[in-house]
């Protein structure tokens, strides 16, 4: 299969019916359809990638100081009083959490060694339940979904 000339729609939805299956094609004629694509998509960009290695030391030595002052910040807030104590409040508090479901497993007739296990499991699953929460919000955000302003709107 010749596959020069054919437009980026044309090799996309070939390489759509290979991954689901309703099309087969040699590995050379694959090769070549996603050669096409990539230079197809660079073309244009080719001068700023080729640009971009005498830009990073000016731009390092431009952004240094703002990231020097952002570090600073951080260590500063990292190392204060104020906020090492919330840190060793929220510690004993996630800690108290923790060991009352432990006790709570084991009061359930868990052994302490399955009490421990499913302790793990918990703290696992809230720490997946957090990052997907995190994942959709950002998602959102970043789509620029309006839902809740639309309903505002409506009422």
């Amino acid at each position: 299969m010749n596959v020069k000339g054919l437009g980026a729609d044309a090799l996309l939805q070939l390489l759509g019916g290979i991954t689901e299956g309703t099309t087969t094609l040699s590995d050379e004629v694959v090769r070549e359809m996603l050669t096409g694509l990539y230079e197809s998509a660079v073309k244009n960009f080719t001068p700023f990638v080729r640009a971009f290695p005498a830009l990073v030391e000016p731009v390092s030595k431009d952004l240094a100081p703002a990231i020097v002052g952002l570090l600073v910040l951080g260590g500063n807030i990292a190392s204060n009083e104020d906020v090492l104590a919330a840190q060793q409040q929220l510690a004993v508090a996630r800690a108290k959490k923790r060991f009352a479901s432990y006790k709570a497993y084991e009061a359930a007739g868990f052994t302490e060694a399955q009490a421990f296990q499913l302790l793990a499991i918990d703290s696992a699953n809230a720490s997946n339940m957090f990052k997907e929460i995190s994942k959709a919000a950002s998602n959102n955000l970043s789509s620029g979904d309006k839902s809740d302003t639309k309903k505002k709107a409506d009422e």
